[in-house]
């Protein structure tokens, strides 16, 4: 008995041209492993404590917060209420005819910006030291 087989009359040679009887479905675990892991995101930044700001001439106080600040005041022929912050400290400059609760509604806006400076400036002289 002579037989000869072709490469075609093999059962497993056959290529299977039927369509996929069940679906691939991911388990939750491996696409919880696949996702891409997002970057923590960074801790805000600590407020700073408590502290006491104050201009060696300083005749008047504000409490911005937790924070008192002690700036010196000046009067001057302006027409707006203006604030420097050296390395002394707050300096206010204000026109004589607006009111000391007008300058302390302007110190209570602008505080978020004036106790930023007064801290910036607090490191910036405690490296020069």
């Amino acid at each position: 008995m002579n037989q000869q087989l072709s490469l075609f009359d093999l059962p497993s040679a056959t290529p299977s041209l039927a369509p996929a009887s069940s679906a691939f479905v991911a388990s939750p675990d491996l696409a919880r492993d696949q996702a891409p892991k997002a970057a923590p995101a960074p801790a805000p930044a600590p407020a700073p404590a408590p502290s006491r700001f104050s201009h060696p001439q300083a005749q008047r106080e504000v409490l911005l917060g937790e924070h008192r600040v002690g700036y010196a005041l000046r009067r001057a022929r302006r027409r707006s209420i203006g604030f420097v912050i050296g390395a002394e400290g707050l300096t206010v400059s204000a026109p004589r005819w607006v009111g000391q609760n007008e300058i302390d509604a302007a110190l209570r806006e602008k505080s978020a910006w004036l106790l930023r400076k007064l801290h910036e400036q607090h490191e910036r002289a405690e490296r020069v030291a």
